[in-house]
Protein backbone atom coordinates (compact mmCIF):
# COMPACT_ATOMS: atom_id res chain seq x y z
CA UNK A 1 0.00 0.00 0.00
CA UNK A 2 1.40 3.42 -0.97
CA UNK A 3 2.01 6.15 1.62
CA UNK A 4 -0.93 8.20 0.27
CA UNK A 5 -3.30 5.23 0.52
CA UNK A 6 -2.04 4.47 4.02
CA UNK A 7 -2.69 8.06 5.09
CA UNK A 8 -6.21 8.02 3.61
CA UNK A 9 -6.96 4.75 5.39
CA UNK A 10 -5.62 6.10 8.70
CA UNK A 11 -7.56 9.36 8.27
CA UNK A 12 -10.75 7.41 7.54
CA UNK A 13 -10.41 5.40 10.76
CA UNK A 14 -9.63 8.54 12.80
CA UNK A 15 -12.58 10.35 11.24
CA UNK A 16 -15.00 7.58 12.15
CA UNK A 17 -13.68 7.52 15.73
CA UNK A 18 -14.07 11.30 16.08
CA UNK A 19 -17.52 11.13 14.52
CA UNK A 20 -18.61 8.41 16.96
CA UNK A 21 -17.36 10.40 19.95
CA UNK A 22 -19.21 13.56 18.86
CA UNK A 23 -22.41 11.66 18.17
CA UNK A 24 -22.18 9.96 21.57
CA UNK A 25 -21.49 13.19 23.40
CA UNK A 26 -24.37 14.91 21.63
CA UNK A 27 -26.73 12.03 22.41
CA UNK A 28 -25.74 11.86 26.08
CA UNK A 29 -25.83 15.66 26.50
CA UNK A 30 -22.94 15.13 28.90
CA UNK A 31 -22.31 18.86 29.24
CA UNK A 32 -25.62 19.58 31.00
CA UNK A 33 -23.80 19.85 34.32
CA UNK A 34 -21.49 22.58 32.96
CA UNK A 35 -21.93 26.16 34.09
CA UNK A 36 -24.24 28.07 31.72
CA UNK A 37 -22.54 31.31 30.70
CA UNK A 38 -24.19 34.45 29.36
CA UNK A 39 -22.01 34.12 26.30
CA UNK A 40 -23.28 33.42 22.75
CA UNK A 41 -21.08 31.38 20.41
CA UNK A 42 -21.16 32.26 16.71
CA UNK A 43 -19.51 29.87 14.25
CA UNK A 44 -18.51 32.02 11.28
CA UNK A 45 -15.91 30.33 9.10
CA UNK A 46 -15.13 33.58 7.27
CA UNK A 47 -14.61 36.61 9.50
CA UNK A 48 -12.50 39.79 9.25
CA UNK A 49 -9.79 40.21 8.16
CA UNK A 50 -11.36 37.93 5.51
CA UNK A 51 -12.88 40.19 2.84
CA UNK A 52 -15.33 37.84 1.14
CA UNK A 53 -18.95 38.93 0.91
CA UNK A 54 -19.89 36.50 3.68
CA UNK A 55 -17.95 38.38 6.35
CA UNK A 56 -20.14 41.48 6.58
CA UNK A 57 -23.21 39.93 8.18
CA UNK A 58 -21.33 38.08 10.99
CA UNK A 59 -19.24 41.22 11.57
CA UNK A 60 -22.28 43.45 11.99
CA UNK A 61 -24.13 40.94 14.19
CA UNK A 62 -21.15 40.32 16.49
CA UNK A 63 -20.36 44.03 16.86
CA UNK A 64 -24.00 44.90 17.56
CA UNK A 65 -24.22 42.18 20.21
CA UNK A 66 -21.11 43.54 21.94
CA UNK A 67 -22.40 47.14 21.80
CA UNK A 68 -25.66 45.89 23.33
CA UNK A 69 -23.82 44.23 26.25
CA UNK A 70 -24.46 40.74 24.92
CA UNK A 71 -21.20 38.77 25.31
CA UNK A 72 -20.29 36.95 22.12
CA UNK A 73 -17.47 34.70 20.95
CA UNK A 74 -16.82 34.14 17.25
CA UNK A 75 -15.08 30.96 16.10
CA UNK A 76 -13.50 31.35 12.67
CA UNK A 77 -11.08 29.60 10.35
CA UNK A 78 -7.31 29.60 10.68
CA UNK A 79 -5.69 32.61 9.01
CA UNK A 80 -2.81 31.54 6.79
CA UNK A 81 -2.22 34.78 4.87
CA UNK A 82 -1.31 38.28 5.98
CA UNK A 83 -4.37 40.58 6.01
CA UNK A 84 -4.80 42.96 3.11
CA UNK A 85 -5.41 46.67 3.65
CA UNK A 86 -9.12 46.05 2.94
CA UNK A 87 -9.08 43.25 5.53
CA UNK A 88 -7.45 45.46 8.14
CA UNK A 89 -10.06 48.15 7.46
CA UNK A 90 -12.81 45.60 8.13
CA UNK A 91 -11.08 44.40 11.28
CA UNK A 92 -10.97 47.99 12.57
CA UNK A 93 -14.77 48.03 12.44
CA UNK A 94 -15.04 45.08 14.82
CA UNK A 95 -16.19 46.05 18.32
CA UNK A 96 -13.38 45.42 20.84
CA UNK A 97 -15.80 43.53 23.06
CA UNK A 98 -16.10 40.66 20.56
CA UNK A 99 -13.94 37.67 21.45
CA UNK A 100 -12.56 36.01 18.29
CA UNK A 101 -11.09 32.52 18.47
CA UNK A 102 -9.50 30.93 15.41
CA UNK A 103 -8.93 27.27 14.78
CA UNK A 104 -5.40 26.09 15.51
CA UNK A 105 -3.23 25.47 12.49
CA UNK A 106 -3.39 21.69 12.29
CA UNK A 107 -3.70 19.24 9.43
CA UNK A 108 -7.30 18.44 8.54
CA UNK A 109 -8.13 14.78 8.13
CA UNK A 110 -8.71 13.62 4.54
CA UNK A 111 -10.75 10.41 4.75
CA UNK A 112 -11.85 8.29 1.82
CA UNK A 113 -14.72 9.83 -0.13
CA UNK A 114 -16.21 6.40 -0.54
CA UNK A 115 -15.92 5.31 3.08
CA UNK A 116 -16.87 8.50 4.95
CA UNK A 117 -19.71 11.04 4.58
CA UNK A 118 -18.99 14.16 2.53
CA UNK A 119 -20.64 17.54 2.96
CA UNK A 120 -20.00 21.13 1.89
CA UNK A 121 -16.40 22.00 2.87
CA UNK A 122 -15.83 18.81 4.91
CA UNK A 123 -17.14 16.62 7.70
CA UNK A 124 -13.70 16.52 9.40
CA UNK A 125 -13.71 20.33 9.32
CA UNK A 126 -17.06 20.36 11.12
CA UNK A 127 -15.73 17.95 13.73
CA UNK A 128 -12.64 20.11 14.25
CA UNK A 129 -14.86 23.14 14.87
CA UNK A 130 -16.96 21.25 17.42
CA UNK A 131 -13.97 19.77 19.26
CA UNK A 132 -12.18 23.12 19.43
CA UNK A 133 -15.32 24.86 20.76
CA UNK A 134 -15.65 22.26 23.52
CA UNK A 135 -11.98 22.71 24.40
CA UNK A 136 -12.34 26.51 24.38
CA UNK A 137 -15.31 26.57 26.77
CA UNK A 138 -13.97 23.82 29.02
CA UNK A 139 -16.04 23.76 32.22
CA UNK A 140 -18.60 26.22 30.83
CA UNK A 141 -21.08 26.28 27.96
CA UNK A 142 -22.58 29.20 26.04
CA UNK A 143 -26.25 30.09 26.32
CA UNK A 144 -26.85 29.68 22.58
CA UNK A 145 -25.03 28.68 19.39
CA UNK A 146 -25.35 30.57 16.09
CA UNK A 147 -24.04 28.80 12.99
CA UNK A 148 -23.80 30.88 9.84
CA UNK A 149 -23.06 29.57 6.36
CA UNK A 150 -21.81 29.00 3.73
CA UNK A 151 -19.72 26.99 4.08
CA UNK A 152 -22.24 24.72 5.75
CA UNK A 153 -19.99 22.46 7.78
CA UNK A 154 -20.53 25.17 10.41
CA UNK A 155 -24.15 23.99 10.67
CA UNK A 156 -23.02 20.48 11.61
CA UNK A 157 -20.61 21.82 14.21
CA UNK A 158 -23.41 23.92 15.66
CA UNK A 159 -25.75 20.92 15.66
CA UNK A 160 -23.34 18.74 17.65
CA UNK A 161 -22.47 21.54 20.09
CA UNK A 162 -26.07 22.59 20.76
CA UNK A 163 -27.05 18.99 21.50
CA UNK A 164 -24.01 18.29 23.68
CA UNK A 165 -24.44 21.54 25.63
CA UNK A 166 -28.26 21.37 25.64
CA UNK A 167 -28.62 24.94 24.36
CA UNK A 168 -30.64 26.43 21.46
CA UNK A 169 -29.21 26.41 17.94
CA UNK A 170 -29.85 29.22 15.43
CA UNK A 171 -28.86 28.48 11.82
CA UNK A 172 -28.30 31.53 9.64
CA UNK A 173 -28.61 30.92 5.89
CA UNK A 174 -26.67 33.71 4.21
CA UNK A 175 -27.12 31.57 1.09
CA UNK A 176 -28.91 28.31 0.45
CA UNK A 177 -27.28 24.91 1.08
CA UNK A 178 -28.48 21.97 -1.02
CA UNK A 179 -30.88 24.30 -2.85
CA UNK A 180 -28.12 26.73 -3.87
CA UNK A 181 -28.04 27.22 -7.66
CA UNK A 182 -24.40 28.33 -7.61
CA UNK A 183 -21.15 26.40 -7.59
CA UNK A 184 -19.64 27.82 -4.39
CA UNK A 185 -21.51 25.18 -2.37
CA UNK A 186 -19.69 21.88 -2.92
CA UNK A 187 -22.20 19.09 -2.34
CA UNK A 188 -21.07 15.63 -1.29
CA UNK A 189 -23.01 12.44 -0.59
CA UNK A 190 -24.57 13.46 2.73
CA UNK A 191 -25.59 17.13 2.49
CA UNK A 192 -29.34 16.69 2.06
CA UNK A 193 -29.59 14.17 4.90
CA UNK A 194 -27.69 16.46 7.24
CA UNK A 195 -29.54 19.59 6.17
CA UNK A 196 -32.83 17.94 7.11
CA UNK A 197 -31.40 16.80 10.44
CA UNK A 198 -29.99 20.22 11.33
CA UNK A 199 -33.21 22.00 10.36
CA UNK A 200 -35.27 19.66 12.53
CA UNK A 201 -32.99 20.26 15.53
CA UNK A 202 -32.63 24.05 15.19
CA UNK A 203 -34.53 26.35 17.53
CA UNK A 204 -34.65 29.01 14.80
CA UNK A 205 -33.97 29.09 11.06
CA UNK A 206 -32.96 32.46 9.60
CA UNK A 207 -33.15 33.19 5.87
CA UNK A 208 -32.47 36.43 4.01
CA UNK A 209 -35.46 36.78 1.66
CA UNK A 210 -39.14 35.83 1.54
CA UNK A 211 -38.74 33.80 -1.69
CA UNK A 212 -35.90 31.85 -0.06
CA UNK A 213 -38.08 31.04 2.94
CA UNK A 214 -41.02 30.00 0.74
CA UNK A 215 -38.77 27.70 -1.27
CA UNK A 216 -37.10 26.33 1.86
CA UNK A 217 -40.44 25.40 3.42
CA UNK A 218 -41.64 23.81 0.18
CA UNK A 219 -38.58 21.52 0.19
CA UNK A 220 -38.05 20.81 3.87
CA UNK A 221 -41.60 20.96 5.17
CA UNK A 222 -44.16 23.57 6.19
CA UNK A 223 -43.85 22.43 9.81
CA UNK A 224 -40.63 24.48 9.97
CA UNK A 225 -42.60 27.71 9.40
CA UNK A 226 -43.15 28.33 13.12
CA UNK A 227 -39.42 28.65 13.75
CA UNK A 228 -38.39 30.24 10.45
CA UNK A 229 -37.80 33.98 10.09
CA UNK A 230 -36.54 36.31 7.38
CA UNK A 231 -33.80 38.74 8.44
CA UNK A 232 -32.45 40.43 5.30
CA UNK A 233 -28.93 41.68 4.86
CA UNK A 234 -28.37 45.41 4.68
CA UNK A 235 -25.94 48.28 4.33
CA UNK A 236 -23.72 50.04 6.83
CA UNK A 237 -24.24 53.84 6.93
CA UNK A 238 -21.00 54.29 8.91
CA UNK A 239 -19.00 52.61 6.12
CA UNK A 240 -20.98 53.78 3.10
CA UNK A 241 -22.10 57.22 4.24
CA UNK A 242 -25.27 59.01 3.22
CA UNK A 243 -26.17 59.24 -0.48
CA UNK A 244 -25.32 62.64 -1.99
CA UNK A 245 -28.23 65.04 -2.37
CA UNK A 246 -27.27 65.49 -6.00
CA UNK A 247 -24.58 64.11 -8.30
CA UNK A 248 -21.87 66.39 -9.59
CA UNK A 249 -22.79 67.67 -13.04
CA UNK A 250 -20.81 66.26 -15.93
CA UNK A 251 -19.89 67.64 -19.33
CA UNK A 252 -22.19 66.41 -22.08
CA UNK A 253 -19.24 65.17 -24.15
CA UNK A 254 -17.51 63.29 -21.32
CA UNK A 255 -17.38 59.49 -21.40
CA UNK A 256 -20.05 57.65 -19.43
CA UNK A 257 -18.81 55.20 -16.81
CA UNK A 258 -20.74 52.00 -16.07
CA UNK A 259 -19.36 50.26 -12.97
CA UNK A 260 -19.68 46.69 -11.76
CA UNK A 261 -18.49 46.39 -8.15
CA UNK A 262 -18.01 42.96 -6.61
CA UNK A 263 -16.79 39.50 -7.50
CA UNK A 264 -17.32 38.18 -11.02
CA UNK A 265 -17.74 34.42 -11.22
CA UNK A 266 -20.13 31.67 -12.23
CA UNK A 267 -22.97 33.34 -10.32
CA UNK A 268 -22.50 36.60 -12.27
CA UNK A 269 -21.69 35.62 -15.89
CA UNK A 270 -20.64 38.68 -17.87
CA UNK A 271 -20.32 37.17 -21.35
CA UNK A 272 -23.82 38.16 -22.41
CA UNK A 273 -23.47 41.73 -21.21
CA UNK A 274 -20.06 42.13 -22.88
CA UNK A 275 -21.58 41.05 -26.19
CA UNK A 276 -24.42 43.58 -25.83
CA UNK A 277 -21.99 46.26 -24.61
CA UNK A 278 -19.73 45.83 -27.66
CA UNK A 279 -22.69 46.30 -29.99
CA UNK A 280 -23.85 49.30 -27.96
CA UNK A 281 -20.46 51.01 -28.38
CA UNK A 282 -20.73 50.67 -32.16
CA UNK A 283 -24.28 52.04 -32.26
CA UNK A 284 -23.40 55.03 -30.05
CA UNK A 285 -20.39 55.91 -32.19
CA UNK A 286 -22.60 55.86 -35.27
CA UNK A 287 -24.91 58.33 -33.48
CA UNK A 288 -22.04 60.56 -32.38
CA UNK A 289 -22.76 59.97 -28.69
CA UNK A 290 -20.17 60.09 -25.84
CA UNK A 291 -17.92 57.09 -25.36
CA UNK A 292 -18.58 54.46 -22.71
CA UNK A 293 -16.27 53.04 -20.06
CA UNK A 294 -17.08 49.72 -18.40
CA UNK A 295 -15.34 49.51 -15.03
CA UNK A 296 -14.91 46.35 -12.92
CA UNK A 297 -13.94 46.57 -9.25
CA UNK A 298 -13.21 43.37 -7.32
CA UNK A 299 -12.15 39.78 -7.81
CA UNK A 300 -12.66 37.95 -11.11
CA UNK A 301 -12.41 34.25 -11.86
CA UNK A 302 -10.39 32.80 -14.75
CA UNK A 303 -13.37 32.68 -17.11
CA UNK A 304 -14.20 36.34 -16.51
CA UNK A 305 -10.58 37.39 -16.98
CA UNK A 306 -10.47 35.55 -20.30
CA UNK A 307 -13.71 37.14 -21.49
CA UNK A 308 -12.45 40.61 -20.58
CA UNK A 309 -9.05 40.02 -22.16
CA UNK A 310 -10.64 38.90 -25.42
CA UNK A 311 -13.17 41.75 -25.54
CA UNK A 312 -12.76 43.68 -28.78
CA UNK A 313 -12.98 47.19 -27.31
CA UNK A 314 -10.13 47.11 -24.78
CA UNK A 315 -9.97 50.91 -24.55
CA UNK A 316 -13.48 50.84 -23.07
CA UNK A 317 -12.59 48.45 -20.22
CA UNK A 318 -11.19 49.60 -16.86
CA UNK A 319 -10.11 46.91 -14.37
CA UNK A 320 -9.39 47.21 -10.65
CA UNK A 321 -8.68 44.50 -8.09
CA UNK A 322 -10.20 44.16 -4.64
CA UNK A 323 -10.25 47.46 -2.74
CA UNK A 324 -11.72 48.62 0.56
CA UNK A 325 -15.45 49.20 0.84
CA UNK A 326 -14.96 52.94 1.27
CA UNK A 327 -12.86 53.13 -1.92
CA UNK A 328 -15.44 51.06 -3.78
CA UNK A 329 -18.28 53.34 -2.66
CA UNK A 330 -16.34 56.41 -3.80
CA UNK A 331 -15.91 54.79 -7.22
CA UNK A 332 -19.62 53.96 -7.36
CA UNK A 333 -20.58 57.56 -6.62
CA UNK A 334 -18.19 58.82 -9.28
CA UNK A 335 -19.86 56.56 -11.88
CA UNK A 336 -22.80 57.40 -14.10
CA UNK A 337 -24.55 54.08 -13.49
CA UNK A 338 -23.99 50.77 -11.73
CA UNK A 339 -24.35 47.37 -13.39
CA UNK A 340 -25.90 44.31 -11.79
CA UNK A 341 -26.19 40.99 -13.61
CA UNK A 342 -29.64 39.55 -12.88
CA UNK A 343 -29.85 35.88 -13.87
CA UNK A 344 -32.67 33.40 -13.30
CA UNK A 345 -30.58 31.76 -10.57
CA UNK A 346 -30.73 35.01 -8.59
CA UNK A 347 -34.54 35.04 -8.42
CA UNK A 348 -34.62 34.23 -4.67
CA UNK A 349 -31.51 36.27 -3.89
CA UNK A 350 -30.76 39.88 -2.94
CA UNK A 351 -27.07 40.33 -3.85
CA UNK A 352 -25.11 42.13 -1.16
CA UNK A 353 -23.87 44.67 -3.69
CA UNK A 354 -27.45 45.83 -4.32
CA UNK A 355 -27.62 47.38 -0.84
CA UNK A 356 -24.42 49.37 -1.36
CA UNK A 357 -25.50 50.27 -4.90
CA UNK A 358 -28.72 51.75 -3.55
CA UNK A 359 -26.92 53.55 -0.73
CA UNK A 360 -24.46 55.12 -3.18
CA UNK A 361 -27.24 57.12 -4.84
CA UNK A 362 -26.00 56.21 -8.34
CA UNK A 363 -28.70 54.83 -10.69
CA UNK A 364 -28.66 51.08 -11.32
CA UNK A 365 -28.84 49.10 -14.56
CA UNK A 366 -30.12 45.56 -14.12
CA UNK A 367 -29.13 43.34 -17.04
CA UNK A 368 -31.84 40.71 -16.75
CA UNK A 369 -35.40 40.78 -15.44
CA UNK A 370 -37.31 39.15 -12.63
CA UNK A 371 -36.74 38.09 -9.04
CA UNK A 372 -35.89 40.14 -5.99
CA UNK A 373 -33.65 42.54 -7.92
CA UNK A 374 -36.47 43.72 -10.19
CA UNK A 375 -38.88 43.88 -7.23
CA UNK A 376 -36.58 46.09 -5.16
CA UNK A 377 -35.68 48.39 -8.05
CA UNK A 378 -39.40 48.72 -8.70
CA UNK A 379 -40.12 49.62 -5.05
CA UNK A 380 -37.27 52.13 -4.80
CA UNK A 381 -37.35 53.53 -8.34
CA UNK A 382 -33.55 53.45 -8.23
CA UNK A 383 -32.84 51.99 -11.64
CA UNK A 384 -33.89 50.38 -14.89
CA UNK A 385 -34.42 46.66 -15.55
CA UNK A 386 -33.87 45.36 -19.08
CA UNK A 387 -34.07 42.02 -20.81
CA UNK A 388 -30.76 40.51 -21.90
CA UNK A 389 -32.62 39.24 -24.98
CA UNK A 390 -33.59 42.71 -26.28
CA UNK A 391 -30.38 44.52 -27.35
CA UNK A 392 -32.00 47.89 -28.06
CA UNK A 393 -33.32 48.10 -24.48
CA UNK A 394 -29.72 48.67 -23.41
CA UNK A 395 -29.50 51.80 -25.60
CA UNK A 396 -32.64 53.27 -24.04
CA UNK A 397 -31.58 52.35 -20.51
CA UNK A 398 -28.14 53.98 -20.85
CA UNK A 399 -29.70 57.11 -22.35
CA UNK A 400 -32.24 57.33 -19.52
CA UNK A 401 -29.86 56.63 -16.65
CA UNK A 402 -27.24 59.08 -17.95
CA UNK A 403 -29.80 61.87 -17.59
CA UNK A 404 -30.66 61.15 -13.95
CA UNK A 405 -29.48 63.68 -11.39
CA UNK A 406 -28.65 61.09 -8.74
CA UNK A 407 -31.12 62.44 -6.18
CA UNK A 408 -32.49 59.72 -3.89
CA UNK A 409 -36.26 59.31 -4.05
CA UNK A 410 -38.37 59.19 -0.90
CA UNK A 411 -39.14 55.54 -1.67
CA UNK A 412 -35.44 54.68 -1.94
CA UNK A 413 -34.53 56.59 1.24
CA UNK A 414 -37.34 54.88 3.16
CA UNK A 415 -36.28 51.43 1.95
CA UNK A 416 -32.65 52.08 2.88
CA UNK A 417 -33.64 53.28 6.36
CA UNK A 418 -35.37 49.94 6.98
CA UNK A 419 -32.48 47.85 5.66
CA UNK A 420 -29.39 48.87 7.60
CA UNK A 421 -27.13 46.15 8.98
CA UNK A 422 -27.76 47.61 12.44
CA UNK A 423 -31.50 47.02 12.05
CA UNK A 424 -30.88 43.43 10.90
CA UNK A 425 -28.47 42.80 13.79
CA UNK A 426 -31.03 44.12 16.29
CA UNK A 427 -33.64 41.69 14.95
CA UNK A 428 -31.08 38.92 15.38
CA UNK A 429 -30.41 40.04 18.95
CA UNK A 430 -34.16 40.12 19.71
CA UNK A 431 -34.42 36.55 18.42
CA UNK A 432 -31.52 35.38 20.60
CA UNK A 433 -32.98 37.04 23.68
CA UNK A 434 -36.33 35.35 23.12
CA UNK A 435 -34.67 31.98 22.81
CA UNK A 436 -32.57 32.48 25.91
CA UNK A 437 -35.46 34.01 27.90
CA UNK A 438 -33.73 37.33 28.43
CA UNK A 439 -35.76 40.49 28.25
Amino acid sequence: MSDSHSRIAADTIKSWLQYAMLQLRAKQQSAKHLELADDVLMIAWQFPPDTTGGTYRPLSIASHFARSSQPITVMARTMHDQPTSAGRALLNRLHPGVRVHRLPNERELRPSHRAFPRIDWSMPGAMQLAREAMRLYGSKRPSLVIATGPPFHSFLAGYWLARAWDVPLVIDYRDEWTQCPFGFVQLGNADLRWERRVNAAAAAIVLVSNPQMAHHLSVFGSELASKSVVIPNGWDPAAVGSPPSQKTSRESSAALTITFAGSVGSHTPIDGFLDSFGRLISRRRARGLPELKLQFIGRRDARAEKALTQFGEQASIVLHGHISQQEAVAAMRASDMLLIINTENLARYIPGKLYDYLASGTPILSFGKGGEIERILGVTGAGVVISEKEPLELDRAVDELSQRTGESSDASSSWLAQHTREAAAQRFLDLVRRLTSRS
